[in-house]
């Protein structure tokens, strides 16, 4: 069995109020280059009026981020403003599926893009796109796993918890 460590709660507790974690600064001692690449999936179905707050919110929270936005051919128009923003922001990028899949097979799309992406992501993010999870804790998130955690998850139905040094199989 392998030591792991997990993250899990005290990091998304809303009472501690930090400036984003700058994933830039994070580099190669020998290189000088960014060791982290970082994108959040983020799919939707009929997000319409989401997708801009939510776009906005994770860009600004975390500039050097990318973000994937996964849609199911969404008949409001999600998909066409996730194009607009992807058409003036690189670091957007947009999946267009062929129909509502689901959102447990939209994460496994978003996954394997990238996983499989030219960029090298380090690090995939999940976050929904109805504003439920706050894009403020990113930073948080990735920090944990900077300083040793293999996973970080949070959760807005656990306050104040933390568990370290679990033993998974």
């Amino acid at each position: 069995m392998s030591r792991r460590a997990l993250a899990a709660g005290t990091l998304l507790s809303s009472r501690r109020q930090r400036g984003p974690y700058d994933a830039q600064n994070v580099t190669s001692a020998a290189s000088g280059e960014p060791t982290t690449r970082a994108v959040v999936l983020v799919p939707t179905y009929n997000e319409k009026e989401n997708i801009d707050t939510i776009l906005a919110a994770i860009r600004s929270a975390q500039p050097t981020f990318d973000v994937c936005v996964i849609d199911d051919a969404s008949p409001d128009g999600t998909g066409a403003l996730a194009d607009a923003w992807a058409a003036r922001d690189e670091k957007v990028h947009v999946l267009h599926r062929t129909g509502k899949e689901g959102l447990g097979r939209a994460y496994l799309h978003g996954f394997t893009w990238a996983l499989e992406h030219e960029a090298g992501f380090t690090h995939v993010f999940e976050m929904d796109a109805d504003g439920s999870h706050p894009p403020r804790f990113l930073g948080d998130l990735l920090r944990a796993t900077e300083q040793g955690a293999d996973l970080a998850l949070g959760s807005r139905y656990v306050e104040a918890v933390s568990y370290t040094h679990l033993t998974l199989p």
